[in-house]
């Protein structure tokens, strides 16, 4: 059994090293990332990584195994957690950018969908200020964006929030992301983008267990009186 556990390992390490470089390429200028990331390729890819870990660790004669070997298992099933979210995501994210004007009065409560539909947000947005922070030598380039937002949830009472590039706001199934800005008019128009992950929570946990079984089934000292599986 350790040498179908030592296989089934080697040969998801290798599908995951045909992902990894399916990720590398994607900043490939034909294509660009998401032609790569969402491709044929990707998603078969995944899938076998998912039922090569799933098989292996179903596989293990769990009464009988050391604490080593059983770190190994859930890093398996760790990885089909993990690629198992990435599906999710593939057949059921939804991104939505839109402009939205920092005056402290415009309010926001759906989003077009890319089949120009259009799609409730749960809450409304309201952008109150939008700062351009830039580096403190003249003529420098910009530093970071900033933008204030009122947030009102249905049925709940409305928070303040500061939006970052690098900070977005995640609320009521949705996570809000601070892209670019424009001048239109003398206005200021903010774009943003509705994220809706159904996913992300589950990719989350199997990179945690991943990382977490990674380093306990590394690190964990070996006992040579162990009986193998």
């Amino acid at each position: 059994m350790a040498r179908v556990m030592s296989k089934a390992l080697g040969l998801t390490g290798k599908l995951l090293g045909a992902v990894a470089l399916l990720l590398a390429a994607g900043a490939c200028p034909v294509l660009g990332a998401e032609g790569v990331y969402r491709c044929g390729v990707m998603l078969l890819a995944a899938g076998g990584c998912a039922l090569l870990a799933l098989w292996a660790g179903l596989h293990l004669p769990w009464a009988r195994c050391s604490l080593r070997r059983l770190w190994l298992a859930g890093l398996h099933l760790s990885l089909v957690l993990l690629l198992v979210g990435v599906g999710l995501d593939a057949a059921g994210e939804l991104r939505c950018p839109f402009l939205l004007p920092a005056d402290g009065r415009s309010e926001l409560s759906s989003v077009l969908r890319p089949d120009n539909r259009r799609e409730p947000l749960g809450m409304s947005l309201c952008l109150e200020s939008f700062e351009v922070q830039r580096y403190a030598s003249a003529g420098a380039p910009v530093k970071d964006y900033r933008a204030r937002c009122r947030v009102t949830p249905e049925g709940a009472a409305p928070f303040t929030a500061e939006l970052t590039v690098n900070r977005p706001l995640d609320c009521a199934g949705w996570r809000i992301s601070l892209l670019d800005y424009r001048r239109y008019r003398g206005q200021t128009l903010v774009r943003l983008q509705a994220r809706r992950s159904p996913g992300r929570l589950v990719v989350r946990a199997g990179l945690v267990g991943t990382m977490l079984f990674s380093c306990l089934w590394c690190w964990w000292p070996k006992r040579k009186e162990v009986a193998p599986c």
